[in-house]
């Protein structure tokens, strides 16, 4: 039987870092960057720590924050999170096409 070390929530944070199972690059770093900004062990953290982590761990693409919300780890606040994150890649790829 194998002891898991114990992980700091740093290093659990910096989790969000590496690859996950679908691409959801841009959600992960929004929840990195939100959990590293947070003090200490705030609940605040842990909450993003925890969604961030969810999001990683989804078997399937996230497409809306009410969607996410069936996983264990993302309540209200991430949820709106992510449906503020998703609307701002939408206009951003809106604008580049325009661009083009």
């Amino acid at each position: 039987r194998h002891l898991r070390q114990r992980q700091t929530v740093e290093e659990r944070i910096h989790e969000l870092l590496e690859p996950a199972k679908v691409s959801a690059t841009y959600l992960l770093k929004v929840f990195y960057e939100k959990a590293s900004a947070e003090v200490m062990l705030s609940e605040k953290k842990r909450a993003y720590l925890n969604a961030g982590l969810a999001i990683k761990e989804c078997e399937h693409e996230i497409t809306s924050g009410e969607e996410a919300m069936k996983l264990k780890g993302i309540g209200k606040s991430s949820a709106s999170l992510i449906d503020k994150v998703l609307e701002e890649k939408k206009r951003w790829l809106k604008s580049s096409l325009t661009l083009r």
